[in-house]
């Protein structure tokens, strides 16, 4: 029987002053609804739904090149001159762990402003499942451009999720208590068998 469906979002902000941190502890955000469930058999599905992050890094890495690409350029041409552009950028990590081992790294560049990227689809669909045990973390890494972020500048990650709680009472669902049948009905259970 499902007791529960509920989505929400957790946040964290590195800066300057904070290089890592937990994103999301599933034991934390579901053990409130559960608690109250003594005698019950639950079981939990807990799904990622996006992980987003909004990026400023003006002052912490230069401008990243930004390609020329031409309207007759072919598609060959364009990517390989946004690959160009992309590898000779400065670029600063996220290296993204599920309970010490690592689900995935992105690289981020200067842009010139603040953006918006959904990074979820980069790390594959085992990554979207989590179990009650799980704790996502996430740190800042070092790709050649130092693993610090300069004041003002900030990473915001903004993990969205879903989690489903079905249960039963064992006591209550799976026994058939046979004094309360009507006379008929248990002795025709008793001559079947």
């Amino acid at each position: 029987m499902r007791l529960l469906t509920q989505s929400g979002t957790s946040n964290l902000t590195l800066d300057h002053n904070i290089f890592n941190g937990e994103l999301l502890n599933v034991n934390n955000v579901i053990s409130p609804f559960i608690s109250g469930l003594t005698g019950w058999k639950i079981g939990v599905i807990f799904a990622l739904i996006e992980i987003t992050l909004e990026v400023n890094l003006q002052k912490t890495i230069a401008l990243g090149n930004i390609p020329a690409i031409n309207p007759e350029d072919s598609s060959a041409t364009r990517l390989q001159k946004s690959v160009t552009a992309r590898n000779n950028s400065e670029k600063i990590g996220l290296k993204f762990s599920r309970n010490g081992s690592d689900i995935g790294i992105v690289s981020l560049k200067n842009y010139g402003i603040a953006y918006t990227i959904s990074i979820l689809s980069r790390f594959g669909k085992t990554a979207k499942m989590l179990n009650i045990d799980s704790v996502l973390t996430c740190e800042l890494l070092n790709l050649g451009q130092g693993s610090t972020l300069s004041s003002p500048d900030y990473i915001n990650i903004n993990t969205d999720y879903l989690f489903e709680v079905n249960g039963f009472q064992p006591n209550d669902e799976l026994k058939i208590n046979i004094d309360k049948l009507p006379i008929e009905f248990r002795t025709g259970i008793l001559l079947n068998f």
